[in-house]
């Protein structure tokens, strides 16, 4: 009597896994153009706007402007605070895991041209003398 009291609820739990593995493999899985697979976190659109273009239009409305999208170490906030009341860099910040392939790429074109304007404007050493600031100031506190 025992025995069957523990070979009855093992009987049923295998009977339950078969059936379950059966039902599971004849689930039909969406396809990956299906919208339900779509990642709508990130704006649409990166795969085909031109990041040095836009660079080119922001450089001649007089716009400083650097797209982030890398991990953070924690004196980026007085870096950020750094290049705009200094050097009129704004610093604009986008999660890392909301970067796709064609953002990446985008932002890695607007910010060549940035970039090469800042060091023409400010020279060479504009990101060591910041990121130097900005590291006293954290020590000042």
């Amino acid at each position: 009597m025992n025995r069957i009291r523990f070979l009855v609820p093992l009987l049923g739990l295998c009977i339950f896994a078969a059936c379950y593995r059966r039902w599971d493999a004849a689930q039909i899985t969406p396809s990956p153009e299906s919208p339900e697979n779509v990642d709508r976190s990130v704006p649409a659109g990166f795969d085909i706007r031109d990041g040095r273009a836009e660079a080119e239009t922001d450089l001649a409305a007089g716009i400083l402007t650097l797209i982030d999208i890398e991990k953070q170490p924690s004196w980026v906030p007085e870096l950020r605070d750094v290049m705009r009341d200094r050097y009129g860099v704004v610093i604009k910040h986008l999660p890392e895991n909301q970067a796709d392939r064609f953002l990446r790429r985008y932002a890695a074109d607007y910010n060549d041209v940035m970039r090469a304007e800042i060091i023409k404007r400010h020279g060479a050493n504009v990101y060591d003398l910041a990121a130097a600031e900005a590291v006293g100031r954290i020590r000042r506190r």
